[in-house]
């Protein structure tokens, strides 16, 4: 199978872009990372981009394994917690998604998404650590709820929150046809699933895919807009 990318990242209506992207190809390995920086004033950019660099500098050139994808967000959050040294309160959400041979490992802490599409149906969806989330588990709220829940941007688990962060990972099961979605809350916050899914059964290049989104994320966005970014992946 070949791997088709695409990716964008905006600043929204913010003063400043918090998100960050990633994508790191190397012998038949590729690796997706977004990470959607906390803290405000510049602090979160900072974040985001050192949790990154971590990640990658951990993996690169390494066999394809959930325990070193589970090390290198440990590193990662590590990274991010020495940054806070001198007082800062920085912190990122992070979710990655390392693709093998045969097989693909996704991996997230926060609230940043992974999805994977087959067809027009959504086969694999990370799982948020935020308020909003819990709600969902305990049944106060419906999962589609979500996005109107008040303290839907309220995280329980980010990087940099503490020393020893839990990581949560899936092994996927890849298949020719199918579709990978990286994005942060400012895009998924303003396109339900069913949307995705509609764009997601289109035989379109992942630039296309993408920019299609993209347009109905920037149309159905709420007042103050937020930092946006996602990456889709094909397999063809």
């Amino acid at each position: 199978m070949k791997i088709q990318l695409a990716y964008y990242s905006a600043q929204g209506n913010r003063e400043i872009n918090e998100d960050s992207v990633s994508i790191l190809e190397f012998g038949n390995s590729v690796i997706a990372i977004v990470a959607d920086g906390l803290g405000g004033h510049g602090g979160g950019d900072v974040a985001s981009r050192t949790a990154i660099a971590a990640v990658n500098s951990d993996l690169q050139n390494q066999p394809i394994s959930e325990a070193a994808l589970h090390q290198a967000i440990q590193h990662a959050n590590q990274a991010v917690c020495a940054l806070q040294k001198d007082g800062a309160s920085m912190k990122t959400t992070i979710s990655v998604l390392w693709i093998g041979k045969q097989t693909a490992i996704a991996a997230n802490v926060g609230d940043s998404r992974i999805y994977q599409f087959r067809g027009d149906k959504i086969v694999y969806q990370s799982v948020d650590h935020s308020v909003a989330q819990m709600a969902v588990l305990v049944g106060e709220i419906q999962p589609d709820q979500i996005r109107q829940y008040p303290k839907r941007s309220q995280l329980v688990r980010s990087l940099g929150m503490r020393e020893d962060i839990q990581v949560d990972s899936s092994i996927l099961q890849m298949q020719r046809g199918d579709r990978f979605l990286l994005c942060t809350d400012g895009f998924w916050e303003n396109i339900a699933e069913s949307e995705m899914c509609c764009y997601a059964a289109r035989p379109n290049e992942p630039k296309v895919f993408l920019r299609q989104m993209r347009n109905y994320v920037e149309t159905n966005a709420v007042h103050n807009m937020d930092n946006h970014s996602a990456i889709a992946v094909n397999l063809v």
